[in-house]
């Protein structure tokens, strides 16, 4: 309070030198404790009142008070995105430091103003530059020998540290250790987008100075980090352990700044191998809102979109999907700094998706939807990026199978050859890809009698992952192995494997609350069925896929399952909507949930 009123009266209400001095100083501290408390606004404010509060010399005189409270505001300027603000104080802090040390946190406030702005290439390009001049080597690719022997090294010795270990480590006091800590941070962030195979790198010094110097503010973010290293590897086991370890660091409310941008993480690159992909969707919404509290509004925005995805992944209904991604991409155009020609396309992707599946894929011809536009339109905006490809692909790839377009499948189906191409870490959009693409090609290998064996290896490969993923979570996973182990059989000609994992699969799909995989596992298995000339088992399983397409949302998929199903089998069939043949499949449930429950 006594502040508050000093600062009303302004410098102009105190004669004395060391009282202006007091005061500066004082505004120093309540700042810091606002930025506490991620109130950057506040804290904003309260370093401007105190540098008002400096008399002319003050970078002589009162260099160290100086320095705080410029390089202060710079930065809290940056997290909330003042950019003139940023530009006026880090010039005076570049202007008047006496050494790169003193001024390299300003410049980081400088180059996180490139990131928040999409200048993706400009900010690393910068920021190795900083990195270079605090002596720090410039990052190694996945695949350089040198990183994965450290790589193991880090493993090696992380075994043997004990998590408690970890959380009772000393604060890191250094001032170099806080600035390369948010510079390899930021990086991490960009490098997704540009050049993911330097990200592991930048991971594993991130941990290593930790690990060196104590726990920071971003801790949570280098053990988030290093966990999708770890997954990327295959080390799913080790790599839940420190992205729930990051999620501990978090507990600590001095440490806990970042809660937004770890849950992002650990959410998006490992939590998901073992959480129902429902509990993701909503974990994401936990760190949209702590995004919100702190002021990180760029992860609260990420996590929204992911919330969205995820939900989509895991079966959200299609009209919620459409209303979720137009309300998130509304509140994005209305901001001042709006996200829509860069980092916004991935929420128009899958809002141009959703629709389609939807109302059908001629509205994917227009340049808007409900007065947004079209990805199509937007990836002329877009920056270059192996992530944005990576994305139009998958989509691309779904729409493809669920409307049966052959050649369509054919073009897009490179999703993991795509993936150890980029060396993209995989998480649950990545392999709902290749889960697609293994539909896909089961599919190309009965249509495509002189690339059988091709598209058949395909296949084979995205059955392997989701075998391996099923392990982890059969909840996620299940169902999606069970549908391609038919499809395998289906074309391998053994016919009973084929019949028995079919109808496995939607009982799993059901069962799980999978309600897209459940509509996919009937309409694959009244394929099957018409195929074998089983005709009535096949028409009751298409006209089971026509309701959960439609439940689901996807009307247009549905209308061209209805359109076979009267052409096949005629209208009758459509009128009469009889399914009953499936309830002995759908009791069981019920009985493989119980037995689950049981532990048998």
């Amino acid at each position: 309070a006594a502040i508050n009123k000093a600062n009303r009266g302004g410098p102009t209400a105190l004669r004395k030198p060391e009282k202006k001095i007091l005061l500066a100083g004082l505004n120093l501290k309540a700042g810091k404790r606002a930025k506490i408390f991620s109130d950057y606004r506040a804290a904003f404010k309260l370093f401007q009142h105190g540098i008002q509060f400096l008399e002319g010399g003050h970078w002589k005189d009162h260099y160290k008070l100086s320095l705080d409270l410029f390089d202060s505001a710079a930065e809290s300027a940056c997290m909330i995105n003042d950019k003139d603000a940023v530009d006026l104080y880090s010039k005076q802090v570049v202007a008047h430091a006496k050494c790169y040390e003193d001024k390299a946190n300003s410049l980081v406030s400088s180059t996180r103003l490139l990131l928040n702005s999409e200048h993706l290439m400009e900010h690393e390009e910068a920021s190795f530059t900083i990195l270079a001049q605090m002596g720090e080597e410039h990052p190694r690719p996945l695949g350089d020998a040198s990183l994965d022997g450290d790589i193991q090294v880090m493993k090696k010795s992380l075994q043997n540290i004990s998590d408690d270990s970890i959380l009772s480590m000393n604060e890191a006091t250094s001032k170099k250790t806080s600035i390369l800590l948010k510079m390899y941070f930021n990086l991490t962030f960009s490098l997704q987008f540009t050049n993911p195979s330097l990200k592991a790198d930048v991971t594993l010094r991130m941990v290593d100075i930790t690990i060196k110097s104590g726990l920071s503010e971003k801790s949570s973010v280098a053990f988030a980090c290093y966990a999708e290293v770890l997954a990327s590897m295959g080390e799913i086991i080790e790599a839940c352990r420190f992205g729930r370890l990051a999620l501990k660091i978090l507990e600590n409310k001095r440490l806990g700044t970042h809660k937004s941008s770890v849950i992002f993480t650990v959410c998006q690159t490992v939590m998901w191998a073992f959480e129902p992909l429902q509990s993701i969707a909503e974990a994401h919404l936990l760190g949209k809102k702590a995004g919100e509290q702190s002021g990180d509004f760029a992860f609260s925005s990420l996590n929204r979109k992911l919330s969205v995805i995820v939900g989509y992944i895991a079966g959200a209904r299609l009209d919620t999907v459409r209303g979720e991604t137009e309300e998130h991409i509304e509140t994005e155009r209305s901001t001042n700094n709006p996200r829509f020609g860069g980092f916004m396309i991935f929420s128009v992707m899958c809002h141009s998706h959703a629709v389609a599946l939807i109302e059908g894929l001629h509205v994917l011809e227009a340049d808007h939807i409900s007065n947004i536009p079209t990805y199509r339109v937007l990836l002329a905006k877009a920056p270059t990026s192996p992530m944005i490809e990576l994305q139009v692909k998958i989509y691309a790839l779904e729409r493809a199978y669920l409307f049966r377009q052959t050649d369509e499948m054919s073009n897009n189906a490179q999703i993991s050859q795509f993936i150890a191409m980029e060396k993209h870490q995989l998480n649950p959009l990545y392999i709902h890809g290749v889960f697609f693409e293994g539909l896909a090609s089961f599919h190309l290998a009965r249509v495509k009698s002189n690339e059988r064996d091709k598209w058949i290896m395909i296949g084979e490969t995205a059955l392997g992952l989701m075998r391996r993923l099923r392990e982890h979570s059969s909840w996620n996973w299940e169902s999606k192995m069970l549908m391609l182990e038919a499809e395998r059989m289906h074309v391998l000609y053994d016919n009973d494997e084929a019949a028995s994992f079919h109808e496995k699969a939607i009982i799993s799909a059901r069962e799980h609350q999978f309600i897209n995989d459940e509509a996919i596992a009937s309409e694959n298995a009244g394929m099957y069925y018409c195929r074998m000339g089983l005709h009535q088992k096949s028409s009751d399983f298409l006209l089971h896929s026509i309701k959960r397409y439609k439940k689901w949302g996807a009307f247009a998929v549905a209308m061209r399952v209805e359109m076979f199903v009267e052409s096949r089998y005629g209208e009758n069939v459509l009128a009469e909507g009889c399914d009953e043949s499936l309830g002995g499949i759908f009791e069981a449930v019920e009985g493989l949930s119980k037995k689950r429950r049981n532990g048998d």
